[in-house]
């Protein structure tokens, strides 16, 4: 089930691909971000995904670092991602 809302969310995540530096392409979901990164596997994703379909209110950063998977500054580079690419586009 959560495979496929991961799906059903217009993923094109690829296991081999990284983030490259000055990619145009921006990546508006923070889980693909961290797979792109090296800081979150697939699977890691599954798991928190499958943590807010079954309630979990929180971010999906709040429940990456409560499970130990990912720290702050993960989260802190993904904020700069996104607002490098939102000034880049405007």
């Amino acid at each position: 089930m959560v495979e496929s809302a991961w799906r059903m969310r217009g993923s094109s995540l690829s296991r081999s691909r990284g983030l490259e530096a000055g990619e145009s392409e921006m990546i508006s979901r923070i889980g693909e971000f961290l797979v792109r990164a090296g800081k979150m596997t697939p699977e890691q994703v599954e798991q928190v995904l499958r943590a807010q379909a079954q309630g979990d209110t929180r971010s999906f950063g709040e429940i990456a670092r409560a499970m130990n998977i990912v720290g702050d500054d993960s989260i802190v580079r993904y904020a700069e991602y996104l607002e490098k690419s939102r000034a880049d586009l405007a």
